[in-house]
């Protein structure tokens, strides 16, 4: 993929994550403690794996997290048996395919110190697309389960694919590994495949709109309807904390900053401003518990914006 690809091989930033979890070797060999360090001891090309995996609706499932008090500790070293099943599993795919370093969210971010965890929320959309490969624990429902999943269809439903942070993560990710019980699913910018052979689809964006082919339209349509797509499709998802809702879509709406020059507005773009008005919510379950009127995400969300609204959309 790497070499073959065109699709693959292009990249937006440069941009190395801040911190890393070192494996210690890039030989695939047993290992027992993980450390995490500063980037910028590392050539600027060094190559690292993303995980992708649920959080869970609670964070009583006693996730390992780095924050201001354990961010020595981690840094001195991390047990592979603390943690949970699925960074274990994932650690060893990225041993296995010749990699010593590893990107996992909450042990590479200061959860607990606000301004690290916004400068790095602003740069996760970069991390995404320059990994060398993004293992996703599809079917997972939080870190600590294991996978169960039949199909490609289900792949798409699956409880990973209904977490609102993961739709930029794959969608910006230039290659992701679908880990299931039964086999791997593989995708990247030109194909969608599956070990068995049953899936196997050319040139298909897997996320941002199975149904419709924008490639047909001129570019400007192009970026319209796939950004509609993607803003409904996101609608649809849940977040852990609805404080995230404008960080969790930040790197989908520098892409489309990118490949558009236009000025985003709080999920909306000055040029299609009065178009981007055109949404209405669809009732859903959520509809009946409203935020709480003190919550800052929704006092600082203009109403006439679809970010202002925990509903779906259409």
């Amino acid at each position: 993929c790497a070499s073959s690809h065109q699709k693959c091989k292009s990249v937006f930033t440069f941009e190395s994550p801040t911190r890393l979890l070192d494996l210690g070797s890039d030989e695939p060999q047993a290992i027992d403690t993980i450390r995490l360090i500063n980037s910028k001891t590392l050539q600027s090309d060094a190559q690292y794996t993303i995980l992708s995996y649920c959080w869970g609706t609670s964070v009583s499932h006693g996730l390992l997290r780095t924050t201001l008090s354990t961010l020595d500790v981690h840094s001195g070293g991390i047990k592979v048996d603390a943690l949970p099943k699925t960074f274990q599993d994932a650690i060893r795919l990225t041993r296995a395919i010749s990699t010593r370093y590893i990107w996992i969210d909450s042990l590479c971010i200061i959860q607990d110190d606000p301004t690290d965890w916004e400068k790095e929320a602003e740069k996760m959309a970069a991390y995404f697309q320059n990994s060398l490969l993004t293992i996703a624990a599809t079917s997972a429902a939080d870190s600590t389960t294991g996978p169960k999943l039949a199909d490609r269809f289900n792949v798409m439903r699956s409880p990973l694919n209904k977490r609102g942070w993961v739709l930029q993560e794959i969608v910006l990710s230039t290659r992701v590994l679908h880990c299931a019980q039964d086999q791997w699913y593989w995708q990247c910018r030109e194909h969608i495949n599956s070990e068995d052979g049953v899936v196997a689809e050319p040139d298909v964006d897997f996320v941002a709109d199975d149904w419709h082919d924008w490639r047909k339209y001129p570019l400007h349509r192009q970026i319209i309807g796939q950004w509609n797509h993607l803003a409904v499709a996101y609608s649809k998802r849940t977040l852990t904390y609805e404080k995230d809702k404008l960080a969790a879509f930040a790197g989908i709406t520098n892409y489309f900053q990118q490949r558009s020059n236009d000025e985003p507005i709080l999920g909306a773009w000055k040029t299609t401003l009065a178009y981007d008005l055109h949404w209405t919510t669809v009732y859903d379950e959520r509809d009946q518990a409203p935020p709480p009127k003190e919550d800052a995400i929704w006092l600082r969300l203009p109403s006439w914006s679809w970010m202002s609204t925990p509903s779906k959309i259409r």
